[in-house]
């Protein structure tokens, strides 16, 4: 099993789950989500589906980035 360019495994597929995304600067990425989704009128589904994340990661990042958690890196 290898990493390929895209950050996404490549290989068998035998036992696995699901992909590995290996990204960097997570923080700030996470906190302009988080903002996005608190925008008026915005839809936590649509912004996790837009960016490739899940609503749930979104739901934290929003809770961290209130309370002052989430900053850039």
């Amino acid at each position: 099993m290898s990493i390929g360019l895209d950050g996404k495994m490549d290989g068998s597929t035998d036992g696995y789950a699901g992909q590995i995304e290996v990204l960097e600067g997570l923080s700030g990425r996470r906190m302009r989500i988080a903002a996005e989704s608190l925008v008026p009128g915005a839809k936590v589904a649509d912004v996790a589906r837009r960016h490739d994340v899940t609503r749930w990661q979104v739901y934290d990042w929003r809770k961290k980035l209130m309370a002052g958690a989430l900053a850039p890196a």
